[in-house]
């Protein structure tokens, strides 16, 4: 019985710790690939430009990432040498004001986590987010620029291929949703 129990609680710990290793992987969407921060000349000096940005969720805003997005949009705007974002009352900076939606099915990528986790990453599974970015540029003395475009990040959870095309942009880590909290 003793010997039972051993065995019992040995495979229980195994099932419990394979559990950490369920990796997840994001992949771009190579079909997004088309413009790039170094295509943005410097320009001295820069263009001040006041930030505004909205996340949302299938429409509806989600203010908790709003900072995060506003700190990498400043960065990536920063970085490219064109612009200095700013946060000063200036009336003559410039405004960009950016939405991005993330349009999924919340459902299904819970049930398809799930099911990646259930069976501990065996049958693993692929989400999709579809992004949708609407940028509006603003300068103190022009009418509104407006552009939309389109993005996606596909991420795999568990054993599956990946995408056609695409190479992770991130290392396979375990994953936090199907993760114990040992882990």
């Amino acid at each position: 019985m003793k010997t039972l129990l051993q065995m019992g609680f040995a495979l229980l710990a195994t099932a419990s710790l394979s559990a950490c290793a369920i990796s997840t992987k994001a992949y771009v969407d190579p079909a997004y690939h088309q413009a790039s921060s170094r295509q943005l000349h410097p320009l001295t000096p820069p263009i001040a430009l006041k930030v505004a940005v909205q996340f949302q969720t299938n429409g509806k805003p989600t203010p908790a990432a709003d900072t995060e997005l506003q700190h990498q949009l400043e960065q990536a705007l920063a970085g490219s040498g064109a612009f200095a974002p700013t946060s000063e009352a200036d009336p003559s900076a410039a405004v960009i004001h950016v939405v991005v939606d993330d349009s999924s099915n919340l459902d299904d990528a819970y049930h398809r986590g799930f099911h990646a986790g259930f069976t501990l990453g065996s049958a693993g599974t692929m989400i999709d987010d579809e992004y949708e970015f609407t940028v509006t540029y603003r300068h103190a003395s022009d009418a509104d620029y407006q552009a939309v475009y389109k993005h996606a990040i596909h991420t795999t959870v568990g054993e599956i291929n990946d995408p056609a095309g695409a190479t992770p942009t991130t290392r396979p880590t375990p994953s936090i949703r199907s993760s114990p909290t040992w882990c």
